[in-house]
């Protein structure tokens, strides 16, 4: 037995080609290239003669001079102050300033978890391109490539988490294919475009794999925000039709499984929403701008995409308060996010998207003002659309929130409202804060920090399943009635009745065993 099972380990080890083994990192690019791609035979000659020098000089005029990808028109930051400091290593995230020096420590922990995450994300990157494109100063592309070799150097495709990852490789593709295809840098040499080239690649294999795949969260879809891109942009890879199938698989898989069938998304925070959404979206408006598609066959019909992202964005239309910004449920910061309903609405023809996006200055308004949501477990009471007596950022607005309060993203808020009204915010949910575990974001989270009401002082105890609601919508009233019964012996009663379009009535019933203490929070 023993000389069988030396046998098959010798037998295996000469299975593979020797290059593989005496291959220097200037080689490595090649290994994941198709050198059969159209456009490639020079790239193929040289290196099959063993010049890799003129191989990678032939490989860099490829990719600047290619025409066979296009990006979709991005219109870039050009803060020059802020290019300036990230060139030098300087880098201002979550309020934290901090110096490197002459080198990244792209594994330096900070006091807030986040800022490691985002460093190693490289949004800046997009910032040097929109400057560079305005000043044509090379300096910002010798940090681009600077910094990039300095991440290339940790030697972990994967690093820190896939979901960063994800984002990283999309600035990556972005960045490169402005500096190096669009704008045709003279500084790029042709040793580090192979080397980012076979780093992105790494990227993407990592990614691919099915073991760095989060399913069932948003993690889920911005681990293949990069790769989603990177596998449309590059075609030229041995892999990228196998990637490309994956990627179509991915898409369908989070679409169905991160959105209820009304639309809300199963992690109850708008923000998140709004995030996941985009970028399918962009993955298929890049794909159709290159006339890419799926080249898998089903056996059963499929749904079109187009009636998967729809219901999604309809719904992030009404979560919208009139004041512009969505309502910060969950973990959702304050921002206005609009223009990637104006993008949505201007691609699918979608007239009520592109209303809602300009503040009623194009398009229609959406046919319904109040609309439920049960699956998701919003209630949205809305006076108009600005196309009546009220201006549209003067309307009034209020979200009843009878979901629930068990998702990650989610807080101990069942039952909150959320109240907008001409032109001002009547009552708000802080939203995320911080998500550094700790007092602050215990507080943040509680039930006490939401317009609700608090049992004995105690936050309210998870629930999974949305309780059903009682809802109507009429011509002079809306109604709806929800509860929840997640505290021991206590159950909550909440009923709103909107006298439209002017004012709301708010009524709480609270009943139970034994004596208890309520406080009622706006």
């Amino acid at each position: 037995m023993k000389r069988k099972f030396y046998r098959f380990w010798f037998l295996v080890f000469l299975a593979y080609p020797s290059s593989v083994y005496c291959q220097t990192d200037s080689q490595k690019i090649f290994n994941f290239l198709n050198l059969d791609f159209p456009g490639l035979e020079k790239v193929k000659n040289s290196y099959n003669t063993g010049d890799i020098t003129k191989a990678q000089e032939h490989l860099l005029e490829y990719f600047q001079n290619r025409k066979n990808r296009q990006f979709y028109q991005i219109v870039f930051e050009q803060n020059r102050e802020k290019a300036d400091q990230h060139s030098q290593n300087i880098f201002l995230i979550k309020s934290a300033n901090y110096e490197f020096g002459e080198k990244i420590d792209w594994k330096k922990v900070h006091q807030d978890k986040e800022w490691q995450f985002t460093l190693n994300k490289m949004k800046w990157f997009l910032n040097y391109v929109g400057v560079y494109q305005k000043t044509e100063d090379e300096k910002y592309v010798h940090a681009w490539m600077r910094q990039t070799k300095s991440w290339i150097d940790l030697g972990d495709p994967g690093y820190p988490r896939t979901i960063d990852s994800g984002r990283r490789l999309e600035n990556w593709v972005i960045s490169y294919w402005m500096f190096v295809q669009n704008l045709k840098s003279l500084s790029v040499t042709p040793e580090f475009n192979a080397k980012i080239l076979q780093s992105m690649a790494e990227q993407a294999e990592f990614l691919y794999n099915p073991d760095h795949w989060r399913r069932y969260s948003n993690w889920g879809t911005f681990e293949n925000s990069g790769f989603s891109k990177f596998v449309v942009m590059f075609p030229e890879f041995k892999r990228s039709d196998m990637w490309l199938r994956e990627i179509y698989f991915r898409m369908r898989f989070q679409l169905q499984e991160s959105y209820h069938p009304d639309g809300v998304h199963i992690e109850v925070s708008p923000s998140y929403h709004g995030h996941e959404l985009e970028v399918w979206f962009d993955f298929i408006r890049l794909a159709e701008k290159n006339g890419v598609r799926n080249s898998w066959n089903s056996q059963i019909p499929l749904r079109p995409l187009k009636e998967l992202l729809i219901p999604p964005a309809l719904a992030l239309m009404h979560l919208y308060k009139p004041t512009g910004y969505m309502p910060q449920l969950g973990d959702t910061d304050k921002r206005d996010e609009r223009k990637f309903l104006l993008k949505f609405g201007r691609h699918w023809e979608i007239p009520s998207l592109i209303y809602t996006a300009t503040n009623g200055k194009q398009g229609q308004p959406p046919e319904i003002t109040s609309v439920a949501f049960p699956q998701g477990g919003y209630y949205v009471m809305r006076s108009g659309w600005g196309n009546q007596n009220r201006n549209f950022d003067e309307e009034l607005y209020l979200l009843f929130d009878c979901g629930s309060n068990r998702p990650w993203h989610a807080h101990y808020d069942m039952l909150n409202i959320v109240a907008t009204a001409y032109g001002h915010d009547l009552l708000i949910d802080p939203g995320r804060f911080t998500y550094n575990d700790g007092p602050e974001r215990e507080r943040f989270k509680s039930t006490a920090s939401h317009n609700t009401v608090v049992v004995d002082a105690r936050s309210q105890p998870r629930q999974y399943t949305p309780q059903k609601a009682e809802w109507h919508s009429l011509a002079g009233f809306d109604y709806v009635l929800g509860s929840q019964s997640s505290y021991p012996d206590v159950s909550h009663r909440r009923s709103i009745f909107f006298v439209k379009p002017e004012y709301w009535i708010i009524v709480d019933r609270l009943s139970g065993n034994g004596e208890h203490n309520y406080d009622q929070y706006w």
